[in-house]
């Protein structure tokens, strides 16, 4: 079956977008905007035959399964092009976007299927952003909770992180990063170290305001204890005294890459930080829960108001023959 779900049809203005740069080796592609009360959710890619036609041709835009489904029905498109909706998610969010017994979302969430993704059109505000996870850490490898505790990287961390490092630079060499930030807890730092190394950068800038989301009384735990001490509590999505919302961690992170921006120059930077770090970002626009592998990374664009237009997820360890993982707590 079709991993895409049909939108429907829609009239619209189908001009091309001139995607093209100085410098910027990215492929042109057509997009219509996605925007849901001011928070951008990134593009719907048009096929180029379809673009071409002359001014309001019908297309058939399409999504991706796992986002797309909410979309369906509930979206039009106004005279700017940009695909407004009420969007109602019936599945209960977990606040942490972790570990939790609901249903996860498999299904495939990019619209490029270029290796290394394709950037929509984005304004002179804006800053391109790789949120890069960290390696495995040591307690990443015990099935510990960490929160803002501070473990090492695990040695196949390490190793995570190194694979992870070259695959960036190819990377650059396709998309020509311009500096890198990170969080100031050790397993973030250490990858956004190596990392920079590869592509030639000094240290990080870091911030504490790119930290992993408080765990409170959970951190150092593991699931089978939280169980036992907190009985009912993972299954029912609630969390201990000292647990960061979203509602706490958002305005956090916002803060925290104001802070890499103003630091480093530049409009696209690496930013190696924390698997609860970008669940939070993709919960606050709307997308449905994923688990995120150790050096798994997200685009986004990132604009002075602090609005997200997200872009895809993207793995950094395609080439590496050791050992996968993906941590099913923060």
């Amino acid at each position: 079956m079709d991993h895409r779900s049909k939108v429907g049809l829609a009239q619209f203005d189908a001009a091309e977008d001139d995607l093209s740069a100085a410098g910027d080796r990215r492929q042109n592609r057509h997009f219509i905007a996605l925007v849901d009360g001011g928070v951008h959710l990134g593009r719907i890619a048009i096929h180029p035959d379809l673009a071409r036609r002359d001014k309001s041709g019908e297309v058939i835009a399409e999504l991706v399964a796992g986002c797309g489904h909410n979309f369906t029905n509930r979206g039009t498109f106004d005279r700017d092009r940009a695909l407004t909706r009420g969007f109602t998610n019936g599945r209960k969010q977990s606040h942490g976007g972790h570990d939790c017994d609901g249903t996860e979302s498999n299904g495939p969430q990019t619209v490029d299927p270029d290796r290394f993704g394709c950037r929509g059109k984005r304004t002179d505000s804006m800053t391109e952003i790789l949120m890069v996870r960290h390696g495995q850490s040591e307690w990443n490898a015990l099935g510990r909770w960490q929160g803002q505790a501070d473990p090492p990287l695990s040695p196949l961390g390490m190793e995570q992180a190194e694979a992870g490092g070259a695959y960036m630079a190819k990377l650059h060499a396709e998309v020509a990063f311009d500096g890198i930030g990170s969080s100031t807890l050790d397993r973030a730092a250490t990858t956004g170290d190596v990392i920079a190394q590869r592509l030639g950068f000094d240290t990080p800038f870091r911030t504490k305001n790119l930290a992993e989301r408080g765990a409170g009384e959970w951190s150092g735990l593991t699931r089978a204890e939280i169980d036992v001490r907190y009985p009912g509590y993972l299954k029912n999505r609630k969390y201990p005294a000292g647990y960061e919302y979203d509602e706490e961690l958002l305005p956090r992170i916002q803060q925290g890459l104001r802070e890499v921006i103003e630091n480093v120059p530049g409009d696209r930077l690496v930013v190696t930080a924390h698997g609860g770090i970008i669940y939070c970002i993709e919960a606050h626009v709307g997308l449905p829960f994923r688990h995120m592998a150790n050096l798994g990374a997200r685009w986004f664009d990132f604009d002075e108001n602090g609005t997200f237009t997200l872009g895809d997820r993207l793995e950094l360890l395609v080439d590496f023959e050791g050992e996968a993982t993906t941590p099913t707590q923060i």
